[in-house]
């Protein structure tokens, strides 16, 4: 099996929400137009794009958008070869408190949806970025939520792996400087005491600045946030169509020592190569 192959790139694009305005027929304009001209002529005509029939200055409209639309196809940048996902970038400010209704337009990981234990296996991964950090949103079904003192990864957690080398050393089968294995959970034993660490032997590989988990009970389950800011990754610099490398593995106790493991991803690989 080739390990290069198990870990999930993503890629850094803006995917801005829009609504869409309506022709007079009903049918939707694409989003990126934009609302149409507020004062028209009273003329009435066919529409060019199959949008029924109305003013000349609403027909100049959409054929303006259609000619852009035309001309820009071919100057679209593809995602890269390899690329798995494109994370969300964060209209507002993201606050770090187990609420994850700043995830509303994130893109998002199923986990387990299948699984024939539908009250403890589900759950869900959220990912957006800023100019700050990189942020995950998870929630969860659970009724038995529980994650020891020491190790905090062998209940309730989530193994995190991320590298933004931009180096040959990228997705290389050697944790080094730019990548980071880590865990975070919302518990200590059974009471909500969101917590984070590094792996062991590898306690160096960030400086842990601005750090954040947080998190907070609802009826069925956890909702978990966690900051990871670019700050602790010096040589990345976050832009659109910037190329990284993650994966995430969901850890359940069933209320004590781990009992099993989801990768969202990858598979046991990844805890041997980034």
């Amino acid at each position: 099996m080739n390990l290069r192959k198990i870990f999930l790139l993503i890629t850094l694009i803006l995917l801005p929400v829009l609504n869409a305005a309506k022709a007079p027929n009903g049918k939707e304009f694409p989003a990126h137009w934009g609302d149409p001209p507020l004062r028209q002529t009273r003329d009435l005509r066919p529409l060019p794009g199959g949008y029924g029939r109305g003013s000349g200055t609403l027909a100049k409209w959409i054929q303006q958008n259609l000619d852009k639309d035309s001309s820009s196809k071919g100057t679209l940048t593809p995602l890269k070869a390899g690329v798995r996902l494109a994370v969300t970038r964060a209209k507002t400010p993201i606050t770090i408190d187990g609420n994850l209704d700043e995830f509303a337009t994130a893109v998002c990981t199923p986990v387990e949806y299948f699984h024939p234990d539908q009250n403890n296996r589900p759950a869900q991964f959220f990912y957006l970025w800023d100019n700050e950090a990189f942020y995950v949103g998870l929630r969860t079904l659970d009724e038995k939520i529980f994650s020891p003192v020491d190790p905090l990864w062998e209940g309730d957690a989530v193994e995190w792996y991320f590298d933004t080398r931009r180096d040959s050393t990228f997705r290389d089968q050697k944790w080094g400087k730019g990548a980071v294995h880590c865990f975070w959970t919302a518990m200590k034993k059974a009471e909500l005491n969101p917590r984070f660490c590094l792996r062991p032997g590898y306690l160096d590989a960030i400086a842990k600045t601005g750090v954040e988990v947080s998190a907070r009970r609802w009826e069925r389950g956890l909702e978990v946030e966690f900051k990871l800011p670019w700050v602790n990754f010096p040589n990345f610099t976050p832009k659109i169509n910037e190329v990284i490398g993650i994966d995430a593995e969901l850890s359940y106790s069933d209320g004590s020592q781990r009992s099993y493991r989801s990768f969202i991803f990858g598979s046991p690989l990844s805890v041997a190569q980034p």
